[in-house]
Order: C-alpha cells, then structure tokens, then sequence
C-alpha cells in the first residue's frame, strides 16, 4: 500500500473512531493511529519509562467535533505535548501530562471495525 493511500485510511479511521466514541483518547502521529492504554494491565505491571532522547512526535492540533482528523492531532493530549518511546519496550509510547505518565500503544485500523456484530 502506498504512503499516502495508508495515511487516508489511517485518518478516516480515526474519525470513526472519534464518531464512535466521543470520549476517546487517541492521536495520530507519523501515520499511526496511537490509543490510551492506561487500563491495559500488562503495560502497568510494565511500569514503562520515557526515554528523552527518543521522541516520536509533538501534538500540533487538538481535535474538535465536526472538523476532520488530521496528522499530530489529539482528542484528549494537549497541544504542545511531546510524545516519547519507552525504554523497556517497543511500541509504548509515553508522555507527561502535569506531572504523570500517560502510556499509549500503536492501534493498527485494519484490525478493527466500528460495526457491532449481530
């Protein structure tokens, strides 16, 4: 698949997931769609620590309702929030928000449908 043909699908994933669930805490940065990952219990036992020297990106925009998603945009994570890679894994990406750690992982869109199944 072409860069930008995956770049188009990954943002209109986005913005059914954001449809789907208002309160969802995502973002999208090189790409990718990344997903809040706070209650998944094997990423707290992990207990996962920022490496400064490698940042992944910068939140640029912050989502509003009926606007489309763009690239560095975020529902929840203001704008200006630097996002880092761990140390311990790859694949978690943290950041700090008024002094706390905030884990995400890489949501991956052709794995998943917003469709309930009947």
């Amino acid at each position: 698949m072409q860069i930008e043909e995956r770049r188009k699908k990954v943002i209109a994933k986005a913005e059914e997931m954001v449809q789907a669930d208002d309160s969802i805490d995502i973002f999208v940065c090189n790409g990718n769609i990344y997903i809040n990952a706070e209650d998944i219990e094997w990423v707290n036992k992990l207990k996962p620590t920022l490496d400064q020297e490698a940042k992944l990106c910068e939140i640029k925009k912050f989502y509003e309702v009926g606007k489309p998603f763009e690239e560095y945009m975020a529902t929840k994570l203001p704008v200006g929030t630097r996002l880092f890679l761990s140390k311990e894994r790859q694949g978690i990406i943290i950041t700090l928000v008024d002094g706390r750690q905030i884990y995400y992982l890489p949501f991956f869109p052709e794995n998943y449908t917003t469709q309930r199944r009947r």
